[in-house]
């Protein structure tokens, strides 16, 4: 458990902060992802415009779900998933001198870092998206 609310302490600041400032108006977006047939258990999924440089816009993914605010537009969605191994062990970031149990990344990078996965973001429709995907 400790892991895994340190993990979502890690995300936070890809999820942007909120100046007082009315900006662009956003959406729901939600939906499930799931790998090789089964829900994500613990990930990430950021939505990033496909042009501009426009803010991108990020949610946690547990259970398989997410959910989260997002401008309108043609975005490419990155996706990354982690899996604790409590064999191997690596610095605990938040307490100099712990250690906590190491992770993998193990969504390919097809859908993170080389994405091919999109999603377009509308203000007339039901912005639900699922992500069904799979090993190569």
């Amino acid at each position: 458990m400790r892991v895994e609310k340190l993990f979502i302490l890690l995300l936070l600041p890809l999820t942007g902060c909120h100046s007082g400032e009315a900006g662009p108006e956003t959406f729901t977006v939600s939906g499930v992802v799931s790998f090789s047939g089964t829900p994500v258990e613990t990930g990430q999924i950021v939505f990033i415009p496909a042009t501009g440089n426009a803010q991108r816009h990020a949610a946690t993914i547990e259970n398989g779900q997410y959910s989260c605010e997002c401008t309108s537009g043609k975005k490419n969605v990155e996706i990354t998933a982690y899996r604790f191994d409590e064999s191997k062990r690596e610095p605990d970031p938040a307490e100099p001198g712990k250690t906590i149990p190491a992770r993998t990344q193990y969504v390919p990078e097809q859908f993170n870092r080389k994405t091919t996965l999109t999603a377009d973001v509308n203000e007339e429709g039901k912005n639900h998206f699922d992500f069904k995907l799979e090993s190569q």
